[in-house]
């Protein structure tokens, strides 16, 4: 029994490993036109110009995967009935944003170099992560758990990963009124 058990599990465990992504190898396009998603969030490529450059860089079609598929494309428009003589706010339409994935980062890099020059692409930039690395002076700000919970991660307000975003200027006011 030992015999069999141990093999599945091997490569049950192997194909886990392996089918993890990683995003350094992955591309952020937004087509504006020439790319379609489907309701089952997959896509269907109809501009024969992004055809030609996978193609050429062996991707298949079916590495072109919607970056944000739980976005509808009526999130775009943004009202507030509270303020009604207020325009309407437009948001950047998330459902043109497709995660092109690659084999490593220099067939990532070709890609983006292949597609930024196309009519039908608006940006082409490599996918990453992010680490924070911002940490305030103030001595006692592991005692503030409203901006790092350890008791209860993740129940504060994530301050360390905006910081590293934005950290103000000296030309803002706060007003503190107790």
């Amino acid at each position: 029994m030992k015999k069999i058990i141990i093999p599945l599990l091997l490569s049950f465990l192997s194909v886990q490993l392996f089918a993890q992504q990683n995003p350094a190898n992955e591309a952020m396009v937004y087509f504006q036109s020439g790319v379609i998603r489907n309701p089952d969030n997959t896509a269907t490529i109809t501009s024969q110009n992004i055809l030609n450059v996978l193609n050429n860089l062996n991707i298949p079609s079916s590495n072109v995967i919607p970056a944000f598929p739980e976005f509808n494309e009526s999130d775009t428009t943004i009202s507030f009935p509270e303020f009604p003589n207020e325009p309407v706010t437009k948001e950047m339409n998330r459902t043109k944003v497709y995660r092109i994935i690659c084999v490593d980062t220099f067939q990532r890099n070709q890609l983006i170099t292949n597609l930024l020059p196309l009519n039908e692409v608006l940006f082409a930039e490599a996918n990453g992560t992010v680490d924070h690395d911002f940490i305030p002076s103030d001595t006692r700000f592991n005692e503030q758990w409203g901006l790092r919970n350890t008791v209860f991660p993740g129940r504060d307000i994530h301050a360390e990963q905006a910081w590293d975003i934005f950290r103000g200027t000296a030309n803002n006011i706060i007003a503190i009124v107790d």
